[in-house]
């Protein structure tokens, strides 16, 4: 496989990314062996396991999503929260803003 390096187009004075060469879209509910995904943990495990999954690996590798802590697990909120967490250490700041959200999407100001 060739890796492509994506350079943003000039627009004016905006910068702008080119679509994409192509792409796959499939709906899960007429896919064979597609049934969908959720939390789940096992007989003998505890939601303390996922706070591990959400641990750095070698301070460079940060990960995200509401099956990295045990507070909000297996809850939209949970996933936002763990990815506001791993922003604050990614800055290694106290805390992060976020800006407006406009139409589900951050708007920059």
């Amino acid at each position: 496989m060739n890796s492509v390096r994506m350079r943003p187009r000039r627009t004016g004075s905006k910068r702008s990314w080119p679509g994409p060469a192509w792409r796959r879209a499939r709906r899960g509910g007429h896919a064979r062996r597609c049934a969908g995904a959720y939390t789940h943990i096992p007989q003998g495990g505890s939601p303390a396991d996922a706070d591990l999954l959400g641990e750095p690996v070698g301070g460079r590798l940060l990960f995200a999503g509401e099956h990295t802590q045990s507070a909000q697990l297996a809850y939209a909120d949970g996933a936002m929260t763990s990815g506001i967490r791993e922003a604050k250490r990614l800055l290694r700041q106290p805390s992060v803003h976020l800006g407006p959200v406009v139409c589900g999407r951050i708007r920059s100001e």
